[in-house]
């Protein structure tokens, strides 16, 4: 009888082990599958939250520029506004703007830019002659008096 008792005592071990066993590697397989999971909602919402960042970066930035505006008889003429910065000259006043100039019509002429503050008086006035052909497109720069100092609050108006 204890020969009987223990080899079944011994055989209940031997298959707890197999079930241990296979719940282990049960187990192994699950937490893997969800660190998996759990990865690719963090990679998800990584992408999304640097994706939202940049979306409201450049919308902060857009509105830490001064307005543009393109006069209507320059617009019929085929002359077009893309991207513009304003940086520094070689003494540190916001004086130069950078700005991309797209002519869709042929244009031989002067454009002038006046820097306008927020109640629209005037602080700056600067001339760029432009010879370009249908088509063409570039930056140019447009280096206003040392004194003048376009802030983001400012207009440019294109004459």
């Amino acid at each position: 009888m204890k020969q009987f008792l223990f080899t079944a005592v011994v055989l209940a071990l031997l298959i707890s082990c197999k079930d241990e066993e296979k719940t282990r590697d049960t187990i192994d397989r699950h937490t893997e599958e969800i660190q998996q999971k759990a990865g690719n909602a963090i990679d998800s919402a990584a992408k999304s939250i640097k994706h939202g960042v940049e979306d409201a970066k450049e919308e902060i930035n857009a509105s830490l520029h001064p307005d543009i505006i393109l006069n209507e008889s320059l617009k019929e003429k085929g002359i077009a506004i893309g991207k513009f910065t304003v940086e520094n000259d070689k003494e540190g006043t916001d004086n130069k703007l950078v700005v991309y100039i797209i002519t869709e019509k042929d244009f031989n002429g002067s454009l002038t830019f006046k820097v306008l503050d927020k109640k629209g008086i005037e602080s700056g006035r600067a001339t760029l002659k432009l010879n370009s052909k249908a088509g063409g497109a570039g930056y140019k720069e447009v280096i206003f008096d040392e004194r003048t100092n376009i802030q983001n609050s400012y207009t440019i108006e294109i004459n």
